[in-house]
């Protein structure tokens, strides 16, 4: 299964956006995870102690994001790495925009799937209060 990104109109799912907004924390049993932050503005932040260039302001990746609600394919775009090296970029990858099929979304988790050197990888986050 492979994403193709092309160029539509996309309509905002108002529940989807409202149960998205919040901090995201990679749910696997990791010594440094990713912290995900999306807000109601369209942007986002990807945090990380561990890959940042400054532990005190850890953020890693930032841009824009939007949501696919026919597909529940969530879009990161403008992406902009702050830190050139971190360990989100190099499995998400670097390009331009990132996209996500989402597999669960409510309060408390998101499930998302992607593909990474032809293998369909499934992330957990959990919701940070």
């Amino acid at each position: 299964m492979a994403f193709l990104h092309i160029q539509t109109v996309y309509v905002q799912n108002k529940d989807f956006i409202n149960d998205l907004h919040g901090r995201w924390i990679f749910a696997d049993n990791l010594d440094c995870p990713d912290l995900l932050d999306f807000n109601s503005n369209g942007t986002y932040s990807v945090f990380n102690d561990c890959g940042s260039l400054n532990p005190e302001h850890p953020v890693i990746e930032k841009g824009s994001w939007k949501f696919e609600s026919k597909e529940k394919v969530l879009i990161l775009f403008k992406r902009e790495f702050v830190s050139p090296n971190s360990v989100f970029s190099e499995y998400h990858g670097k390009e331009d925009s990132l996209s996500f099929k989402i597999k669960e979304l409510n309060s408390s988790k998101l499930t998302i799937c992607f593909i990474n050197d032809n293998n369909y990888i499934v992330e957990n986050y959990i919701r940070l209060p």
